[in-house]
């Protein structure tokens, strides 16, 4: 009886490990003066083309070049992508947690909930919010107590 409480137990842990990193990386970055913002794309103001990232090797800084006409701008952030691998989590979000009482959606016993070990789950295919992802497969358990979401 141990055993099958131990592993939902160390998952449930590791979660909130990782979710106390994200916050904790969060804001170190936001108190350092390091925002974390969409860095988006700039355009010059001279001529209205875009401004892509050139290094001042001279000064070893980061700016912003025109290659239409010689306008520069410095930028004082250090970051010119922004990778955010938080995403998964903030679409899981979106998933309604009754959604395991939909009578329409197939019922699964081969993907057991990795939260609790029920065997029984629904899953569905949906698009990602970028529309050059492909579509993922989500799940949802079906113990009215556990509401968990995933996806593969």
């Amino acid at each position: 009886m141990i055993n099958k409480f131990f592993f939902p137990v160390k998952i449930f842990l590791g979660s909130i490990w990782v979710k106390f990193l994200c916050w904790l990386i969060k804001t170190i970055k936001m108190n350092t003066g390091d925002p974390l913002r969409y860095v988006g794309i700039k355009f010059c103001p001279e001529c209205n083309n875009m401004l892509y990232p050139q290094e001042d090797k001279e000064r070893r800084k980061l700016q912003f070049a025109c290659r239409h006409c010689d306008f520069r701008q410095d930028d004082d952030s250090n970051c010119i992508y922004v990778n955010k691998l938080i995403q998964d989590v903030d679409e899981l979000r979106h998933i309604v947690p009754e959604i395991y009482q939909d009578p329409t959606l197939p019922t699964t016993e081969e993907h057991p909930c990795p939260v609790c070990g029920n065997q029984q789950s629904v899953f569905f295919h949906a698009q990602t919010r970028k529309a050059e992802d492909e579509m993922r497969l989500y799940y949802a358990c079906k113990n009215p107590e556990c509401c968990h979401r995933w996806c593969e």
